[in-house]
């Protein structure tokens, strides 16, 4: 059995993948929200600095969360 499909390694990545979409999704969706919903108020620019801000304040958020 190759080291890559060994029962372990595989229950170890699908852990990790799991905490990583725990990590991605939600910030994404408040990033994606905050776009559609801002971007005819505020212009471009803006909506680009305010969505990154509130996608790093989620994940940011989320990591103080599952400590």
């Amino acid at each position: 059995m190759s080291c890559v499909t060994h029962p372990s390694n595989l229950l170890l990545y699908r852990s990790r993948l799991r905490t990583s979409r725990i990590l991605i999704v939600p910030p994404w969706l408040a990033y994606v929200g905050f776009m559609i919903v801002a971007l005819t108020h505020l212009g471009f620019w803006v909506t680009m600095a305010g969505s990154l801000a509130v996608y790093m304040g989620c994940v940011g958020l989320l990591r103080l969360a599952l400590r």
